[in-house]
């Protein structure tokens, strides 16, 4: 579904990934509900972890997400 809101495979090799993100990040919400509609899974780096992981990928997605919505520069996401 991402490919095929993309415009095709070529439309996704031609981007460069720091260009991709935001689109994917756009897209994401109407490609779940779609995916959720027609009970397609959705899999996930946590579905094959134990739950602690799977609770610290959480915490470290959500981490990552929340500096990535507050950088007002390129190196916010530096550790």
């Amino acid at each position: 579904m991402f490919i095929e809101r993309f415009g095709g495979i070529h439309a996704v090799e031609d981007r460069l990934p720091n260009d991709r993100l935001p689109l994917v990040r756009s897209m994401y919400p109407g490609i779940v509900a779609a995916c959720r509609a027609r009970g397609i899974p959705i899999p996930t780096e946590g579905a094959q972890l134990s739950t602690g992981d799977r609770r610290l990928l959480e915490a470290r997605a959500q981490t990552l997400l929340e500096q990535w919505e507050s950088a007002g520069d390129d190196n916010a996401l530096e550790d």
